[in-house]
Parts: structure tokens; C-alpha cells; sequence
């Protein structure tokens, strides 16, 4: 599963148009074409390793399903090339996490297509969605009846098995390009914007397509910043590198575009589609800050249990457009997880959070990103018009649409979602929230349709196409919707089947930032969980300063990052998580919105009013 961390966590390509080949004498004239480029950046050092693994391998997979054993195209599907960075996780990590497919070292992969690996159908699932394995070193047999559902009752179901043997390997035909890429060094920073400038740049210059998408795997976080550098200009939210403990530990929005500027995928060269295949990128202030870098944006709300890659892949064919493979891409989620709910557990922080399984297809044209900012904005100015007439009237919008109690599931509204350090609430529930609940409030609930138009794909608003499965209602997940939660058009794009919804609305799937993920209580807590875990002792203290500094010293001793490191990590801690708050000081973190921050800053100064 794509989960955020809180505080630290071939035969070469038949090429019917024709190429250069690399050669002897000169290996870096080359150039492989073909109808679609999919390139992984695969930050797999980190707790993710064995997943992104197998996401590698059913890229292999996917590939025989599209392409003959001579490497020519199957009639009716489109040439395909995919290309992977990829980078594991360190064998120190590996001991804890009992990840087992190892390969530290960065390596460059011209996937090729593993006819020795096949497909375990779910029997389950109408869709026949299940799990790609090696045929001659697994026996699907042993897992008897598999089921998503045991995903979460029984995580050795995926973790245990040996689906591809014991050992890192890929495919026969998949060509190892590593020797080739004279900037790969070998333990590579994937949190360094230089690394996927490089390899974009390195792609661009050795593969050519009609259509290009980069995928992105790894962990995400949302529109919080990460807690080891002190980012300003957007926030670091995608791709954990464990073994950087400094300020290329993650990516940010604004690197992302900076690495598709420099290596040449910009203007008419720019992406055909951003595919995010971490948790908590379909935001509105993350879509905002990357209009214009790609068509469209692939994200989740939400956490991500990661896409099953040949599931999707099998429906490319030669009519298959970018717009296409994006719906595929929300309906293959669909395929995966329909019968799923959002499962609670009494140690985690609750959120009124709808569904577990989220998937958004964003349009990334400027103009009607800056459309929705500008309904936000307006939103905002309607909102704060409210507090000066009625203050009384605008806290109730906040308690009665927004508020999230972390410690009390049964006191969340809304439809909310926790992130890395902040809540994030569907923005068009909210606008429903507002035409249902403040109808006497006109000038609120006007920008409230302006934003739902802005976002409607009906009337050709930035939301394309969007889904969540079925939400549990209360803690013990004893109290189920019916429906799958949304779907945009209530159309399965893949099958043309109407889809039974619980939320029939075509502006769902986009969320925006209101509160504080964590209490203070809760933060300190997992404090004292991760000094235990580095110390084998309960902790002492029962300060928050008194744990930041126990948590320092640990870490030091224990080996996990120098001294200059802890210190530096725990002055981020305390600056971002010190003063926490159940309403987020907005501009802390991307600062899409000056109008939302402000709205942000007076429900904060409410909250603490109250609470005095």
C-alpha cells in the first residue's frame, strides 16, 4: 500500500518505425520510437520496496499482453515502450520492514515483456482483477481463495508469499540501460530534483512517442512539508527516500515542474499525463501548483493502495487516446476495490474520511485551474463578508462542515481525509454541505455553485473523472454505504455499466486543506512510539519539549542520523507541529489561497477563543 509517513518515516523493442540501436561504437547514439512512453520513477527505498517491485513486474507482464514473442506489436494494441528508474531499498531497512526483492543500487530498465509471469484471478471479483506472478516459481494454488479484503486482515497474505521467487530479478527480455546512463550513481537520491531531471532529460534524448506519461511511486504526503528541510516555495510531498536524511529526502511540486522544464517536456512536448501512484496528490493546491506541467493529473485523495498495473494495461489499444488511458486508470481502481469500505482502527487518528479507495483524473489546463482558484478565492471573500455580519454564523460553517476531532470519530463532519500533518475535505461535498446547510446565506452559497462548476467535468470543469468506493460509516465499520461512494457520470468507463452511487454529483474527488491531521496528544504519542522502538525503554517525559529532546538523543544514539541531523529534525518538528491546533495555520504549507488562509486564520482564532 502507498501509506504516508507521519514524523520519519527483452528481446529489445520491435520498433515498427524504425531506430538506431545502441552499439559498441557508440552506445549513446540511439533513439527507440513508438505510439507510448511510460516512464516509472520508482523510489523504492523505503518500506515500499517489494510493492513498487511488483508493480515493475506487472509492467512485464503487461507488456506480454500487448506485444508478440518476435517484440511486434498484437494486433490491435499500440507499441509500447516503459522505462524504470529504479531505486531499492538498503538491506539494513530491508531487516525491518521484511521486504525481501532486494536491489539497493539504482538502476535504469528498458522493460521488456516476461511471458514466464501470469495472472491469479480473483474469483471474487466480477471484474477478474487479481494479481500477477511467476508461473514457474509460485503456485497460486496456495492462497486458496484470495480476496482484497484479506489485504487488510491479513497483510502476510501479500507480504509473505514469494509471487516472484526469493530475489530481486526482471524479466528476460527487459534490457538493463544502466551502464548507458552516465548520471545514475549508485545509491541515487530520488527525494533530489537532479535525479529526475536527469533521467527525464536521459529519456527524452533515447525514446520518442507519441504519447509520454511519468509515473510517480512511491510515498506521498499531501499538501504538508516535509519535516527535514524548510521549503518555502511549494510543498515537499512525494517520493520518501530512507536513505537521505537531509533536504533531498523528498520531491516537491515545484521541483516537478522544474525537472519537466529542464529536461524538455514542456509546451508542446509536455506530458500527456502526471500519473501520481502515491497517496494524497489530488489536491487542489497541488493540481494548481502543476497546471500547465502535463494534460492531465492521475491522483488519489486519499491513500493509495497502489494501481495493479497489467490489469489497466491490457485495455490499451490503437484508438486508446491520453484522456482514455486516464479513465481506464480510475475505472481499473474501481475494478480493484469495489467491494471495499474504509476500514478504522481505534489507534489511528479518525477522520470523517468517505473511502479508503480514491481515484481522480484532474485536467492540469491553466485556465481552468485558475478558474477554480479564482472560485476559491471568491468562496473565501463570501465567507469572510459572513464573519463580519454574522461570526457566530461563519464558526458554524467550520463546525457543522469541516471539523474533524482526531480523537472522536463520532464528533467528524464532512468528508475528510487525514494527510501527513494536515485534514484535507472534499471541496465539492463541501460546497453541497454549504447550498444544504447555509441556504439563507446567498452571497455564500452563489460562490459555493461557482465552485462546483469550476470543478463539474459536465461543464467542463477541472475534475475529468473521479472515484471512491463504498464509506463506513462508523468506527467499527459495522455501518456500510450501499453504494460505491461516487463515480463521475455514474458510468464504469470501461464496461459502459451504471454504476449505483451514494454521491450522484460530478465535482467530487478534489480536496482542499482545513485542518490539523493530528492533536497534540496524538503527535506525542507517536513520539513515544518511535523513542521505544529506537531505545527498546518507555519514555520519561511527559512534555512535548521533554519528548522532542528524548526523541533526539534516541536518535543519535541508535544510529539513525547524526547529531546535526536530529537537530535539525526535531527544530522542523517543533516549528510545524508544536503549537498544534484542530484548525491549520494554512499558509504554513502551500499557500495556494491567501483568501482560504485567511478564512483558515479566523476559524483558528475562533477555535482557540473556545477553547480558553
Amino acid at each position: 500500500m502507498k501509506r504516508i509517513f507521519l514524523l520519519l518515516s527483452c528481446v529489445f523493442l520491435f520498433l515498427s518505425f524504425g531506430c538506431k540501436h545502441p552499439d559498441e561504437s557508440d552506445p549513446n547514439d540511439w533513439v527507440t520510437k513508438s505510439d507510448w512512453l511510460f516512464l516509472f520513477y520508482f523510489d523504492a527505498d523505503n518500506n515500499l520496496n517489494d510493492e513498487i517491485y511488483a508493480n515493475m513486474r506487472q509492467a512485464e507482464y503487461a507488456l506480454s499482453l500487448l506485444r508478440n514473442p518476435d517484440g511486434t506489436a498484437k494486433e490491435g494494441c499500440p507499441t509500447v515502450t516503459m522505462v524504470a528508474l529504479w531505486d531499492g531499498e538498503s538491506k539494513t531497512d530491508a531487516q525491518e520492514y521484511g521486504n525481501r526483492y532486494l536491489h539497493p543500487a539504482g538502476a535504469v530498465y528498458e522493460l521488456g515483456a516476461d511471458y514466464d509471469l501470469d495472472y491469479y484471478v480473483d474469483e471474487d471479483n466480477k471484474f477478474q482483477a487479481g494479481i500477477v506472478y511467476d508461473k514457474k516459481l509460485f503456485n497460486p494454488d496456495s492462497l486458496d481463495s484470495f480476496s482484497e479484503s484479506d489485504f487488510f486482515s491479513n497483510f502476510d497474505l501479500f507480504a509473505t508469499p514469494a509471487l516472484f521467487g526469493d530475489k530481486f530479478k526482471v524479466g528476460a527480455n527487459t534490457i538493463d540501460r544502466t551502464e548507458l546512463a552516465s548520471w545514475l550513481i549508485s545509491e541515487p537520491k530520488m527525494g533530489d530534483v537532479s535525479t529526475l531531471t536527469n533521467f527525464l532529460t536521459w529519456a527524452k534524448s533515447h525514446y520518442s512517442a507519441t504519447h509520454v506519461v511519468l509515473c510517480l511511486g512511491d510515498h506521498g504526503a499531501g499538501t504538508g512539508k516535509e519535516q527535514y528541510t524548510n521549503t518555502s516555495a511549494s510543498a515537499r510531498t512525494l517520493c520518501a527516500d530512507d536513505s537521505s536524511l537531509d533536504s533531498e529526502r523528498m520531491l516537491s511540486t515545484k521541483n516537478i515542474r522544474d525537472a519537466l522544464t529542464k529536461s524538455g517536456y514542456t509546451g508542446a512536448c509536455a506530458l500527456d499525463l502526471l500519473w501520481m501512484d502515491v497517496c494524497l496528490q489530488s489536491t487542489v493546491e497541488i493540481a494548481y501548483d502543476l497546471r500547465g506541467t502535463a494534460s492531465y493529473l492521475l491522483a488519489s485523495p486519499n491513500l493509495s493502495v497502489s494501481q495493479e498495473y497489467s490489469h489497466a494495461f491490457k485495455n490499451l489499444t490503437t484508438e486508446t487516446t491520453p484522456l482514455d488511458f486516464g479513465k481506464i486508470m480510475v475505472s481499473n481502481y474501481y475494478h480493484a476495490n469495489y467491494a471495499e469500505t474504509m476500514p478504522f482502527d481505534d489507534d489511528l487518528p479518525k477522520t470523517s474520511g468517505g473511502s479508503l479507495f480514491t481515484q481522480t483524473l484532474i485536467d492540469l489546463d491553466s485556465a481552468k485551474l485558475e478558474a477554480v482558484k479564482s472560485a476559491v478565492d471568491d468562496l473565501a471573500d463570501a465567507l469572510l463578508s459572513l464573519k463580519e455580519t454574522d461570526a457566530d454564523r461563519f464558526n458554524s460553517v467550520y463546525e457543522i462542515l469541516l471539523s474533524q476531532n482526531t480523537l472522536d470519530f463520532s464528533e467528524c463532519t464532512g468528508l475528510s481525509y487525514a494527510g501527513t500533518y494536515a485534514i484535507l475535505s472534499d471541496i465539492g461535498y463541501f460546497t453541497d454541505g454549504i447550498l444544504s446547510q447555509f441556504s439563507d446565506q446567498t452571497g455564500v452559497c452563489e460562490a459555493a455553485r461557482s465552485l462546483q462548476t469550476a470543478l463539474d467535468t459536465s461543464q467542463n470543469g477541472a475534475i475529468v473523472y473521479a472515484y471512491g468506493s463504498r464509506r463506513a460509516l462508523s468506527v467499527d465499520g459495522s455501518d456500510v454505504t450501499e453504494n460505491q461512494m461516487y463515480m463521475t457520470g455514474k458510468t464504469d468507463f470501461l464496461t459502459n455499466e451504471t454504476v449505483e452511487t451514494e454521491l450522484s454529483a460530478s465535482y467530487y474527488g478534489l480536496t482542499i486543506e482545513t485542518q490539523n491531521a493530528e492533536s497534540e496528544e496524538s503527535v506525542m504519542a507517536m513520539i513515544a512510539m518511535y523513542i521505544k522502538e529506537l531505545t527498546d525503554e518507555e519514555p520519561t517525559s511527559t512534555t512535548f519539549d521533554g519528548l522532542c529532546e528524548e526523541f533526539k538523543n534516541a536518535l543519535v544514539v541508535s544510529g539513525y542520523c547524526s547529531d546535526k541531523e536530529a537537530v535539525l529534525l526535531i527544530a522542523e518538528l517543533k516549528n510545524q507541529l508544536g503549537a498544534i491546533d484542530y484548525v491549520s495555520h494554512y499558509e504554513d504549507y502551500t499557500g495556494f489561497s491567501d483568501k482560504w488562509a485567511s478564512v483558515i486564520a479566523a476559524w483558528y482564532v475562533a477555535s482557540q477563543s473556545e477553547s480558553e
